[in-house]
């Protein structure tokens, strides 16, 4: 890509004058090829009468790739945070939350390369967050429960 020295409104490409304004609208690129992630986790609230219900409230954020991660290896995906405060998790001074992948799959709504990333929320300091059944769970099992091939499943 050059410009002309007679006209610097004109930039010659490809052997051919086109008007600067033009080439402008030419060099805008949108990637709309990336990769969504979409991070799914529970937030701290089931059971309180505040909420009005029983159940866990399923939260996410979504994360624009680049460059897609083409693995459906949890390690291989950055953990991210949130503002606990929001979700009933932490409190206004100290509210950044951390959610860490532990399960990838395909996005069924969005398609490929779109990913769902199931999470588990831990403190900042990196432990478990006291609302984080998962890992309650996590603790339990050992080699004789492995034995018994649990099913587990939502309700």
């Amino acid at each position: 890509m050059a410009f002309t020295m007679q006209r610097l409104n004109t930039r010659v490409a490809a052997g051919r004058t086109i008007p600067a304004r033009a080439g402008r609208r030419l060099a805008v690129r949108v990637n709309a090829v990336g990769q969504k992630l979409e991070y799914l986790w529970f937030d701290g609230q089931e059971g309180t009468e505040s909420k009005g219900m029983m159940f866990n409230e399923m939260r996410s954020k979504t994360k624009c790739m680049m460059k897609p991660i083409e693995s459906l290896n949890p390690a291989d995906f950055p953990d991210w945070s949130y503002d606990g405060s929001s979700t009933g998790q932490a409190k206004g001074n100290n509210s950044d939350c951390i959610i860490k992948p532990v399960r990838v799959v395909p996005d069924p709504i969005r398609g490929a390369p779109h990913l769902m990333i199931m999470c588990e929320v831990l403190s900042p300091d990196g432990e478990p967050h006291p609302t984080n059944t998962r890992a309650q769970l996590a603790a339990l099992i050992n080699d004789k429960v492995e034995a018994e091939a649990p099913l587990f499943g939502f309700e």
